[in-house]
């Protein structure tokens, strides 16, 4: 029972000791699927290979009755990878009892399991304790060869490898686990949801889109023609001198005292006229 309870905390621990280790890649934080070349992102697709789907996980469905949660290894931080599963769920939530209900997703780069023994000995033990209760779905960045005898490969419940550990390659792998994307192969899958694709894709310029929507958004704001109330700049509180014909933004409380200002209320509600503009 010990065991179970703090079984996702333990997973998250061994998990990021192997991330710090990793350095981010290069193009983590500029990558954008418009910029894509649509070639591309068709032979990244078309080299995804999903080595195992029991009981048909993926694509996943029936996502409102899930608890989601995932950790990498060797992709760095705040990875495509991690971005693109944020667009289908939300931040990962943490429990300390796995549930049948509960789903792990795993990324693994090839290049950081075999520099580090340490956190391939943690990720076998985690996904085996996982495994016994929740669902499992790894994701495996590298050369097939890299993986192969690897025991805990065996207790996930799906896995999906791609040859490339690119943004493009993370981008895609992530919408695949949730349908985004279709899988080719000899485990085929279907698009079940929207994806994530450039516009090329579909016969569009992108550079072209872009600068078509910048230009009406411009248009639209100077023309004032967006819905909502347009605010005025507030103006500082002016008041009149009592010797003078001038406007003075002073505060009214030393005014008064001194019998410049001349009050346009009942010295009754001198107080409070002035606790509230004050």
């Amino acid at each position: 029972m010990m065991k179970r309870q703090y079984l996702l905390p333990f997973f998250i621990f061994c998990c990021a000791m192997g991330k710090l280790l990793a350095q981010p890649a290069p193009d983590q934080r500029v990558f954008s699927v418009g910029n894509t070349n649509a070639a591309a992102w068709e032979a990244a697709r078309q080299s995804i290979v999903l080595l195992r789907n029991e009981e048909s996980l993926l694509p996943l469905q029936a996502l409102g009755q899930r608890v989601f949660t995932y950790n990498t290894i060797g992709l760095g931080q705040f990875s495509v990878f991690e971005q693109t599963l944020n667009k289908y769920f939300q931040e990962p939530y943490r429990r300390k009892i796995i549930t049948a209900n509960d789903l792990v997703v795993l990324g693994l780069n090839a290049d950081s399991l075999a520099a580090n023994a340490l956190a391939l000995q943690s990720v076998e033990q985690s996904i085996k304790l996982v495994a016994e209760k929740g669902k499992v779905v790894v994701v495996l960045f590298g050369e097939a060869s890299r993986f192969e005898g690897l025991p805990f490969l065996a207790q996930a419940d799906a896995v999906l490898q791609l040859p490339q550990a690119d943004s493009l390659g993370q981008c895609l792998a992530a919408q695949a686990v949730f349908g985004g994307c279709a899988i080719g192969g000899q485990l085929p899958t279907q698009k079940t949801r929207l994806g994530y694709a450039p516009p090329a894709l579909v016969g569009l310029d992108a550079q072209l889109l872009t600068d078509s929507i910048r230009a009406i958004v411009e248009e639209g704001i100077r023309a004032q023609a967006f819905p909502g109330p347009a605010r005025q700049p507030r103006r500082p509180l002016r008041f009149r001198l009592g010797d003078q014909g001038d406007q003075h933004p002073a505060r009214p409380d030393a005014a008064l005292q001194r019998g410049q200002i001349r009050p346009r209320c009942p010295p009754a509600s001198l107080p409070a006229f002035f606790q509230k503009i004050g």
